[in-house]
């Protein structure tokens, strides 16, 4: 009866150890996929961020004017800009990212 309650607690040692390595590689690998989670989220991020701050920059790009007398006058900058705002809006993927004083 000794022998087998000794055996008994030495296979529960065993197997608290086993346990005890698992969970250790669960837990490495968990979080290991987490890690390659959020660089990948925080790179799609930063390909959005940059994507919207390019659109918004192309949009906003004002073509010269050029005074001609017999051309009817031109839009003033104002009008111009409130125009590519209206734009940005209506095409951007995220039209909140910045915000109009008006």
């Amino acid at each position: 009866m000794l022998a087998m309650a000794a055996a008994m607690l030495v296979l529960i040692a065993v197997l608290a150890t086993l346990q005890y390595r698992w969970l250790g590689r669960v837990s490495d690998a968990e979080r290991e996929r987490l890690t390659t989670t959020l660089r990948a989220r925080a790179d799609a991020y930063a390909k959005d961020f940059d994507r919207e701050l390019a659109l918004a920059y192309m949009l906003f790009q004002l073509e010269p004017t050029i005074a001609v007398s017999t051309a009817p006058a031109a839009e003033s900058l104002p009008a111009r800009l409130a125009a590519r705002h209206d734009r940005w809006q209506e095409t951007a993927r995220y039209p909140k990212l910045f915000a109009s004083s008006t």
